[in-house]
């Protein structure tokens, strides 16, 4: 039988806010709840990672897209629960669905002489308010280096950018990315909002329900096609639009 041909990029992301519009209703919420429209690193969070809020109904997902303190992110941990396994020798943390559906993905991987493992250890699985706030000054600090010294920030926007808030450094990384004055290969927006998962690991790491960096042994791709493989990604999604 012939395969229908894929949607086009504008499509595909049509059909997930009409998805997500009809599963926030069924939970009393909304889009302008949980990732304000006038919030451009809220939005950015929503575009990348946003498939987590479809996740199946035996997780929590958390209930906005930018934690903005150690507290919330200390509570939603505790209302979702999580559990803890060693993987390749490193002790990860998920919510208990997600992390049963990662196991049972990475038996039927190694079935196949693969294997699905956390690319940067136990920090791909649940992680602080601090620990994002930590692993974003390890990307920023440098990334700005790079761009005063290949010309393309001066002296004065560097100091400024560091003078900022964390919410206020990530908009800032935006927008000089949309004017292309930094390029996100090496200066990624999606990493700095993976990171400030006070901002990324608000619907990420922080809501234990993705496993941020995968490496699968065996494999050139990041394309697995087996059944539990997709199990995996059905109930702990990490991005609505791009790989």
């Amino acid at each position: 039988m012939t395969k229908p041909p894929l949607a086009a990029d504008g499509d595909s992301q049509a059909l997930f806010y009409e998805v997500l519009r009809k599963s926030l209703k069924k939970r009393k919420t909304s889009i302008e709840s949980i990732c304000p429209s006038s919030d451009a690193v809220s939005r950015r969070v929503l575009e990348d990672y946003g498939a987590i809020f479809l996740a199946d109904k035996k997780v929590l997902p958390p209930p906005v897209c930018v934690f903005t303190s150690d507290e919330q992110v200390v509570e939603f941990q505790e209302r979702a629960g999580y559990t803890t396994e060693f993987i390749a020798y490193d002790e990860v943390e998920l919510q208990p669905e997600a992390m049963k559906q990662l196991l049972k993905a990475r038996a039927e991987a190694q079935k196949e002489n693969l294997d699905i493992t956390p690319r940067d250890g136990a920090e791909a699985g649940r992680r602080s308010f601090e620990d994002s706030l930590q692993l974003w000054h390890t990307r920023f600090q440098p990334a700005l280096d790079h761009w005063l010294a290949q010309g393309r920030l001066t002296e004065e926007q560097v100091a400024r950018l560091k003078s900022l808030p964390m919410r206020d450094q990530i908009a800032e990384v935006l927008e000089l990315e949309r004017a292309a004055s930094i390029s996100a290969k090496i200066f990624p927006s999606r990493s700095c909002i993976r990171l400030p998962r006070p901002a990324r690991r608000s619907t990420s790491q922080c809501s234990l329900l993705t496993l941020t960096s995968l490496t699968i042994r065996g494999c050139g791709k990041f394309w697995l096609s087996t059944a539990g493989f997709r199990r995996c990604l059905a109930i702990c999604p990490t991005s609505p639009f791009s790989a």
